[in-house]
C-alpha cells in the first residue's frame, strides 16, 4: 500500500512538472479565477472580492493540511493544498480543464485564495451566498475550506475536546484536521441542512452524495475525511470559491439632513436624518441615530452612525426640529405582552447581547426567548435539568451560565452553558458543592463568584464560595464567608469587591450581617451590618456607587423599610420607606437612574400588583402604575430600549403571563 501511494504521488508530481513547463505567464487578476472566467458571483462590479471558479483537480483535499496522513483516517495520505501545484493552469476555460496535477489553490488567480471559511465569505461577499448563481445557471457548487464534525455541522467554534472530530456531529468545535467531514460552500447544488455555518448555504452530505459526479470524496475508510480526499477529475458542476487576499475595506459614506417634524400628543416627535447613506464596496450597512426617537420639542442634535458588515463605520450629524404643541407628557404604564408557553416561578431571566430575554428554570427544563421587537416568546433549546432557586449569569462572551438548583439526571451536571448562537445547552464543570438559594456575581476578571446557599444533599446552609472560569469550564473553591446564609443578595461594587447582605441564617431567622469579598485576595471581611434583619429583599447598585436595599424584613415594618450602603465608609443609613411592605419582589435600575420596585408578597394582603419608584436624588419613594397581574418570585429584566419586562412568578392571575413597564410608544 505504501509503495502504491508513493507511486500515485510521483505520478502527480510528474504531471505537475509537465504542466508547469508549458504554463503561460499568469498575472494578478481582478477576475479571481486562474482561467480568467467566473462561473459564480459573475457580476464583478457587485462582487469585486469573491469569485466562483469552475474546474477540476487531481491532488486530493480542500481542508488545509500538511503532507502526511490523516489523524482520524490514518491510512489516508494528506497533501499541501494551499500552495498551487500546477502553476495555476487550471479551470474549465484553461488548457487543463480536468486539473491534472493541480490542487484547489490552482483554480484561483494570483492575489486570491480559496475562501477559508464562513467569515471569509461573509467578509468578501455583500450578500453572503445569495447571488453565487443565477436562475438560468446549471447545477453548480463552489467549495470553501470549511469542514465539519459531520451531519452538516460546521466546525466554526472554539472547542478542541475529544468530541471534536469528523464523526461526532458535535457543535462548537474549532476547525482542525480532525474535523475533516463534509464540504461547505455556495451555489444551487448540494444539501441545504447546514448548521452553525453562517452565510454558507450548501454542503456535500455523505460521501458527496448531494453533489454527484464528478465530485468524489469517498475516503474508502470511515466517511469522516471527505474534505481531505475530495477530488474532481472534470470541470462540470462547479469548483471552488476564491477570495481576494487583501481587501481594503472602505467605510460607508454617511449623509445627513436637517428635518422638521410635528410633536405628537406626548410632546415628542420622530424622524430620520439619513439622507441616502451608502457603502462604496456594496457591503450591507446599518445606520443608527443617537439619541434615538422620540425627540423632545425644540431642536435636537442627532448623530447618525453607519456601520458596514465588516465593522467599518462613519458618522454625520443633523438636527431634528420638533414643532411644539399643547400636549400632556406621557406617563409610564405596565402593558401586557405575549405569554410564555408554560407557567414559571423561581426561574431566572437574563438579557442576551441580541436584545432578547432568555428565561430558564422554574420546575421544568424548557427555556424560552422573548423578542422585545415583536412581543412574542419562542422556544429555544431545553436545559439539561429542571432548575429552581438557581442562578443565571451572562458571561463576557455572551454565553449564559446556570449554576445549581438542579441536577441533570443523565450526566449528573449541576451547571450548564447556553450558547445563543446555536440555541443549545451543554454541560460544563459541576459545582464543587451542589447548592440552591445561593447568589452569583460576574467579576471584572470574567470569572463568576457563587457563594452560600443550601447544600442540595444535606439541606444545611453553606459558608463556602466557588469561582467559575469560563476559559476552562471548571470551578475552584475560594475563601469562605464568615456566616452561612441563603436567600441573600450579592452586589458588585465599583471598586471590584462584592457586597453580600442579609439572607436566611442557620436558625431559620433573618440575618442582619453583611460581608465583603475581595477578588484580589480571595477572602471575605465583615462590614457594617444592616439596620434591620432581611431575607428575600433586593439590593440595587445606584449610579452614585451606593447600594439600595429594600424590603424583605422580618416583620411588616422592616419589609417596608429601605437603607443605603456606602462603600466608602462601610456603613448603612436608613432612607425613605416604601408605601407597601413587600418581599419576593423585584428591583430594577432604570435608565433614568431611578429604581423600580414591583410586585412581591405582603403578609396581610397577599400577592401584590403595586409598584413604586425610588429617586436617589431626593431619596424618596413615589407610587407608579400597578402591574396588570399580581406576582412574586418573578423576574424583571431591563430591556435595551429602557423598558422593564416582568415575567412569570407565583400568581393567582396567570403564572405564564408577562408585561412590560415603560412609555407606550413601542
Amino acid at each position: 500500500m505504501k509503495a502504491l501511494r508513493l507511486g500515485l504521488w510521483c505520478a502527480q508530481v510528474l504531471a505537475l512538472t509537465v504542466f508547469s513547463l508549458i504554463a503561460p505567464a499568469v498575472h494578478a487578476s481582478d477576475n479571481g479565477c486562474a482561467d480568467g472566467q467566473r462561473e459564480g458571483f459573475v457580476d464583478q462590479t457587485k462582487y469585486p472580492n469573491i469569485a466562483g471558479c469552475s474546474g477540476g483537480w487531481s491532488v486530493p483535499g480542500v481542508l488545509p493540511s500538511t503532507p502526511g496522513f490523516a489523524s482520524i483516517c490514518p491510512t489516508l495520505p494528506t497533501y499541501d493544498t494551499v500552495t498551487p501545484s500546477c502553476g495555476r493552469v487550471a479551470g474549465d476555460d484553461s488548457a487543463n480543464p480536468t486539473g491534472t496535477g493541480c490542487n484547489v489553490a490552482d483554480l484561483c488567480s494570483p492575489g486570491w485564495h480559496v475562501c477559508n471559511n464562513e467569515p471569509d465569505v461573509a467578509t468578501n461577499s455583500p450578500t453572503g451566498c445569495n447571488g453565487a448563481t443565477l436562475a438560468e445557471d446549471p447545477a453548480l457548487f463552489f467549495a470553501t475550506r470549511q469542514s465539519s464534525t459531520g451531519c452538516g455541522v460546521c466546525a466554526s467554534g472554539t472547542d478542541t475536546g475529544e468530541q471534536c472530530n469528523g464523526g461526532t456531529c458535535a457543535a462548537g468545535c474549532l476547525q482542525t484536521t480532525r474535523t475533516s467531514n463534509d464540504l461547505f460552500g455556495c451555489g444551487n447544488l448540494g444539501s441545504t441542512g447546514v448548521y452553525g455555518c453562517g452565510v454558507l448555504n450548501r454542503f456535500s452530505n455523505n460521501a458527496c452524495s448531494a453533489l454527484g459526479s464528478p465530485w468524489n470524496c469517498n475516503d474508502g475508510v470511515s466517511g469522516y475525511c471527505e474534505s481531505l480526499v475530495i477530488r474532481k477529475p472534470s470541470p462540470e458542476r462547479g469548483g471552488v470559491l476564491c477570495c481576494r487576499d487583501t481587501v481594503a475595506n472602505r467605510p460607508p459614506v454617511s449623509r445627513c439632513k436637517d428635518i422638521t417634524v410635528e410633536a405628537d400628543s406626548t410632546c415628542k416627535g420622530c424622524g430620520s436624518i439619513n439622507a441616502g447613506s451608502y457603502d462604496p464596496d456594496f457591503d450591507a450597512i446599518e445606520c443608527e441615530q443617537q439619541p434615538g426617537c422620540p425627540y423632545s420639542a425644540g431642536a435636537n442634535t442627532v448623530k447618525l452612525t453607519c456601520t458596514d458588515s465588516r465593522g467599518a463605520s462613519s458618522s454625520c450629524t443633523g438636527t431634528v426640529q420638533v414643532m411644539a404643541r399643547t400636549c400632556t407628557p406621557a406617563e409610564p404604564r405596565w402593558v401586557l405582552t405575549g405569554s410564555m408557553a408554560l407557567d414559571r416561578m423561581l426561574h431566572t431571566a437574563v438579557l442576551l447581547n441580541s436584545g432578547k430575554v432568555l428565561v430558564a428554570g422554574g420546575f421544568n427544563t424548557t427555556t424560552e426567548l422573548y423578542d422585545p421587537a415583536t412581543g412574542i416568546w419562542s422556544r429555544t433549546g431545553d436545559a439539561l435539568a429542571a432548575h429552581r432557586y438557581h442562578t443565571m449569569t451572562k458571561l463576557p462572551d455572551g454565553r449564559v451560565l446556570i449554576a445549581g438548583g438542579g441536577t441533570c439526571p443523565i450526566t449528573g451536571a449541576t451547571a450548564e452553558i447556553y450558547n445563543p448562537a446555536t440555541g443549545r445547552w451543554a454541560p460544563t464543570g459541576s459545582l464543587l458543592t451542589n447548592r440552591t438559594h445561593h447568589a452569583a456575581v460576574l467579576l471584572p476578571s470574567g470569572k463568576v463568584l457563587v457563594m452560600g446557599g443550601e447544600d442540595s444533599n444535606t439541606g444545611g446552609l453553606l459558608t463556602s464560595a466557588e469561582l467559575y472560569d469560563p476559559a476552562t469550564g471548571t470551578w475552584t473553591f475560594t475563601g469562605a464567608m464568615g456566616t452561612a446564609r441563603g436567600d441573600h443578595t450579592a452586589t458588585l461594587l465599583p471598586h471590584g469587591k462584592v457586597l453580600v447582605a442579609g439572607g436566611g441564617g442557620a436558625d431559620g431567622g433573618h440575618l442582619q450581617s453583611a460581608e465583603l469579598y475581595d477578588p484580589a485576595t480571595g477572602t471575605w471581611t465583615a462590614t457594617g451590618g444592616l439596620g434591620a434583619p432581611r431575607r428575600f429583599h433586593t439590593a440595587t447598585l445606584l449610579p452614585n456607587g451606593t447600594v439600595l436595599v429594600a424590603g424583605g424584613g422580618s416583620d411588616n415594618a422592616f419589609s417596608a423599610s429601605a437603607e443605603l450602603y456606602d462603600p466608602a465608609t462601610g456603613t448603612w443609613a436608613a432612607t425613605d420607606s416604601m408605601a407597601t411592605p413587600r418581599r419576593y419582589h423585584t428591583a430594577t435600575l432604570l435608565v433614568t437612574g431611578k429604581v423600580l420596585v414591583a410586585g412581591g408578597y405582603h403578609d396581610y394582603t397577599g400577592i401584590l400588583t403595586s409598584s413604586e419608584l425610588y429617586d436617589p436624588a431626593t431619596q424618596r419613594w413615589s407610587p407608579t402604575v400597578s402591574m396588570n397581574v399580581n406576582r412574586y418570585s418573578h423576574t424583571a429584566t431591563l430591556l435595551s430600549d429602557g423598558r422593564v419586562l416582568a415575567a412569570g412568578g407565583v400568581s393567582t392571575q396567570g403564572q405564564s403571563t408577562s408585561e412590560w413597564y415603560g412609555l407606550e410608544t413601542h
